[in-house]
């Protein structure tokens, strides 16, 4: 039981640092928009896929590397509790249009991006 915490606990810490690192690198906000919590939430949804992709075709899904990349990684890297502030913060702007494009956005985005990490890992292995 503790290996499998401390895999969920480093692959969090690594998800959570790259979260910190785009949201440094990425300008937090253009005309209110949060463009670094919308882009580590789509490249967390992509690398789920991917990678949740990879895990189940090479017969590997229930095993630590399901921990350590999917719960962990991206758990880390994503952020449901950040995406409800960002929409809050919006609702205080009274920014609607954008809260209705970051929410809509994120929403239909993010689905796609799990799609299409799924679809690249059936396809290539």
């Amino acid at each position: 039981m503790w290996k499998q915490w401390i895999l969920i606990f480093v692959g969090g810490g690594l998800g959570s640092l790259l979260r910190f690192a785009l949201g440094q690198l990425i300008n937090p906000t253009t005309n209110g928009f949060p463009w670094a919590t919308f882009t580590a939430n789509l490249l967390g949804c992509f690398l789920f896929g991917l990678l949740g992709g990879w895990l189940l075709h090479s017969g590997t899904l229930k095993t630590e590397g399901t921990l350590l990349l999917l719960v962990g990684f991206c758990g880390g890297l994503t952020t449901f509790s950040t995406f409800m502030n960002d929409n809050y913060q919006l609702i205080n702007a009274q920014s609607f249009t954008t809260l209705l494009l970051y929410s809509l956005a994120s929403l239909l985005l993010g689905m796609l991006f799990l799609f299409l990490g799924f679809w690249l890992t059936k396809t290539r292995f």
